[in-house]
């Protein structure tokens, strides 16, 4: 079910006005302004609508900031205090949030009572004699058998195969692979690395038990950056930079965790060594939404000189603001 967000009117906030925005896109916008009220000790307010197929579903007005807000539990509080002549119905509108937020109601299962089931009982086993004496021949001849066999193999495979290191990879032992062969504990992580960065991230969860056992420098550059933390990643990089430089892919990393943490200067160091067309296209897109973002904050500050006469135009730049944030933070 798609539902949408909507501000329809709101004071101290740079957010876009009258204009549906996915619920999960307004969730997080919601916590950065929540994060800047807390930080400048500012006071904000903001009413919205929720929709769902162009049907208005909720409306509420909002105060910031909060500590630990959630619009999720806000809206539930909410409704929680709101006399309903049915309570089913009020049910069934908690159910629904719930639902949109992705939250679980738990419920209590009714225990069942187990059927004890009685053991039957096992009649003996009737052997004959005639059966016991050709059992027993049986028996004989194939421990002669399983003794003959068993020195034959003893005598012809005392030599041990030992498996490759490629053996280990294929069956995902890496740890094992590790410890067979510790002059490759490099190739196996950067082996991990491109699997969790080219195909799979399930492999993710392998490539850190890996560099518990088998720390890397550039385990630990890895795992800063498929964790999202840019400014660990930069800062291993900017102290390995030798080390990693050399590695095409890490350092197109390198460049783009700088970019994160909004470093230009160093991304075109990298960029000016490596001559990287990926990292050019994550440069030239970086400044060209930086750029975008400091004229529009520009056109803003300007026309709320005037607020009544350039409401529409505000909006309009407001809106053109938050796109560009947006792409800049997912890109």
């Amino acid at each position: 079910m798609a539902v949408s967000f909507v501000f329809l009117e709101v004071s101290n906030m740079e957010v876009p006005i009258s204009r549906e925005i996915p619920l999960d896109n307004a969730l997080l916008l919601l916590t950065k302004q929540n994060q800047i009220a807390e930080q400048e000790h500012s006071q904000m307010t903001f009413t919205y609508a929720l929709y769902t197929e162009d049907q208005e579903i909720y409306q509420s007005t909002v105060e910031l900031p909060q500590a630990d807000f959630s619009l999720f539990l806000t809206i539930i509080a909410e409704i929680n205090e709101q006399p309903f002549e049915d309570e089913q119905q009020k049910e069934e509108l908690l159910q629904w949030f719930y639902t949109v937020f992705g939250e679980k109601i738990k419920k209590k299962k009714e225990a069942k009572e187990k059927k004890v089931k009685q053991p039957k009982e096992k009649k003996p086993m009737k052997i004959s004699t005639g059966a016991k004496k050709v059992a027993l021949f049986v028996v004989v001849i194939t421990g002669l058998i399983a003794f003959g066999a068993g020195t034959f193999y003893y005598a012809t495979s005392r030599k041990e195969i030992v498996p490759t290191l490629e053996d280990y990879l294929q069956r995902e032992e890496y740890t094992m692979a590790a410890e067979k062969y510790p002059n490759e504990i490099t190739t196996i992580e950067n082996e991990l690395f491109m699997l969790v960065r080219t195909k799979d991230k399930s492999f993710l969860k392998a490539l850190k038990e890996y560099n518990k056992q088998f720390p890397t420098i550039q385990g630990e550059f890895d795992l800063a950056m498929f964790d999202y933390d840019y400014t660990t990643a930069a800062k291993i990089y900017g102290k390995n930079i030798d080390l990693l430089k050399k590695d095409s892919d890490r350092s197109t990393l390198a460049g783009y965790s700088y970019l994160k943490i909004d470093d230009l200067k160093s991304a075109k160091e990298i960029l000016s060594e490596t001559n990287n067309a990926e990292l050019e296209k994550f440069v030239l897109l970086y400044e060209q939404l930086t750029k975008i973002i400091q004229e529009k904050n520009k056109e803003i500050k300007e026309l709320q000189k005037k607020p009544s006469e350039n409401k529409e135009t505000i909006e309009k730049a407001i809106n053109e603001l938050y796109d560009a944030k947006e792409k800049l933070n997912q890109f």
